[in-house]
């Protein structure tokens, strides 16, 4: 990137943060943080009105704006198909704004480009297969964005698959996606730990007049990787039991539970275990109530099992 472009991308980043840091900065354009000092002094004296904060960054006056920005044709599609993807993967209190957004990026684009995106809104589609909820889904992704970014502290009504209700006073942190569901991360004061909540099953959910300060040392993307990094050290099980065998699975947190769904006839369940013979042992308890849907191996292993078992008593009688 020359040097004019990433000027303009600075004065960008400068008018969508509140704070900037000259380290973040350097790292994003792959230059050093004196190269960035002396942007942010040519910036300065082609009369951009940048504030230093001791310690924490730079940013513009406050009330200071710079014009609206003409999108190119590949912004303005890059946009579109985020869209699209907002409009599939949240529900509908993020859908409206979404839809709203798109509307004005195409309000502000000139003939040519608004006839661009239309020929490439025709031509795109999007397809993901739509999770199924074990409850009714709810529209809170809207509140719990402004909960996290004001740190206010929610009451929530949080239901498990036994249709068990607790209310909860919890300190969002942040919110993830991942296994086909969104999930609010947050301190949760009943159990004084940090605890993941998936968003459908929040049956109701209310700010508190009550904030909380920054958890140092917290970082979303850390704890989502390291949640993702120790399941990948582990085998995914999908077991599908029958509706009536899954209401006596109460122990199943000890074999790694993480989540489950409902499907025809039964609730499927997923578990991350250290080891296959750990958790076939407590899924041939439920013998024809449980079904292995994966991984084959685990399904070997039981078939192994149960032919031994067969032959051992066979030879009995």
């Amino acid at each position: 990137m020359d040097r004019l472009n990433r000027l303009v991308a600075i004065t960008l980043r400068l008018q969508s943060r509140r704070v900037v840091r000259a380290e973040d900065l350097a790292e994003d354009f792959g230059i050093s943080v004196r190269t960035i000092y002396r942007d942010l002094r040519a910036l300065e004296e082609a009369g951009l009105p940048i504030y230093a904060e001791a310690g924490k960054g730079y940013s513009l006056v406050e009330g200071y704006h710079l014009p609206p920005v003409m999108f190119t044709r590949q912004e303005a599609a890059a946009l579109f198909l985020g869209g699209e993807f907002t409009e599939r993967l949240t529900d509908e209190s993020l859908r409206g704004h979404a839809r709203s957004a798109l509307m004005k990026i195409r309000a502000v684009l000139p003939p040519e480009r608004k006839e661009f995106l239309e020929r490439v809104g025709k031509a795109t589609a999007v397809h993901i297969p739509a999770p199924q909820p074990t409850f009714a889904p709810h529209a809170h992704l809207t509140l719990i964005q402004e909960a996290i970014a004001h740190r206010t502290v929610v009451e929530i009504a949080y239901q498990n698959i036994k249709q068990e209700q607790t209310i909860r006073a919890v300190e969002p942190l942040g919110m993830a996606y991942y296994a086909s569901h969104w999930h609010l991360i947050a301190w949760c004061r009943l159990r004084a730990d940090i605890r993941d909540f998936r968003s459908d099953r929040i049956m109701g959910i209310r700010p508190l007049e009550e904030s909380f300060p920054e958890r140092q040392g917290f970082s979303i993307r850390d704890h989502v990787a390291h949640t993702m990094s120790t399941a990948a050290a582990t085998h995914a099980v999908r077991v599908r039991f029958t509706q009536e065998a899954a209401r006596f699975t109460s122990d199943r947190y000890k074999f790694g539970f993480a989540e489950e769904e409902i499907v025809d006839g039964g609730v499927e369940m997923l578990f991350y275990v250290p080891s296959l013979a750990w958790i076939a042992g407590w899924i041939l308890s439920f013998v024809k109530q449980a079904e292995v849907i994966e991984p084959q191996e685990l399904r070997d292993l039981l078939g192994k099992w149960m032919k031994e078992l067969a032959e051992r008593y066979h030879s009995r009688y």
